[in-house]
């Protein structure tokens, strides 16, 4: 898409994440694992959110829910 080329064009490809909402919605968790993984951090700090409470605080603010 053009929006991620521009942002190629900035940024190398390895300091990128791209997510779909969808994968957010339906695993919250294991998307807050892979940006620990992918920042370099330590995803045990995510470890006191349960499987629905990401969804409640992110899914709303991409759908308008």
């Amino acid at each position: 898409s053009a929006i991620l080329e521009r942002w190629l064009a900035v940024f190398p490809e390895e300091q990128l994440l791209t997510l779909v909402r969808d994968d957010i919605e339906a695993c919250p968790v294991g998307i807050l694992e892979g940006m620990a993984d992918h920042l370099a951090i330590d995803p045990a700090g995510f470890a006191g959110f349960s499987a629905s409470e990401p969804a409640e605080r992110v899914v709303p603010v991409l759908t308008g829910r």
